[in-house]
């Protein structure tokens, strides 16, 4: 199962409540206990087995830096974002920037455009 939370670009007013961190955890756990429901109204119901992968799309601001701090995440091998496996929701979590999400995706797919002779 695969979540991707989108915040808001130069955001850096995240309350407790509102903090990514907590709302993908929130997230898990509704779909975990039967408490979500597709965009039918049928509920969403996953084995416990099921692991969950989850992205938060941010801008790395100082608040978001600490509530990752709080939250046990690790800096990733570049020091662009952060990730951390929560093993209570067999939940892996990684957070990165949008701009960062575009760089590596050209990056990833910088030879099949030159394959192509596509413009990059």
């Amino acid at each position: 199962m695969v979540i991707v939370e989108f915040k808001r670009p130069a955001r850096d007013d995240y309350s407790d409540e509102e903090n990514p961190i907590n709302q993908v955890y929130r997230y898990i756990k509704l779909i975990r206990d039967g408490k979500a429901f597709d965009r039918r109204g049928r509920p969403i119901n996953v084995s416990p087995q099921i692991p969950f992968y989850a992205y938060i799309i941010a801008d790395i601001t100082p608040t978001l830096r600490d509530q990752a701090a709080f939250s046990g995440f690790q800096p990733n091998h570049d020091n662009t974002g952060f990730f951390t496996f929560n093993p209570q929701l067999r939940a892996y979590v990684e957070m990165m920037s949008f701009d960062n999400l575009v760089l590596n995706a050209e990056r990833r797919n910088q030879y099949f455009f030159d394959q192509l002779n596509l413009p990059t």
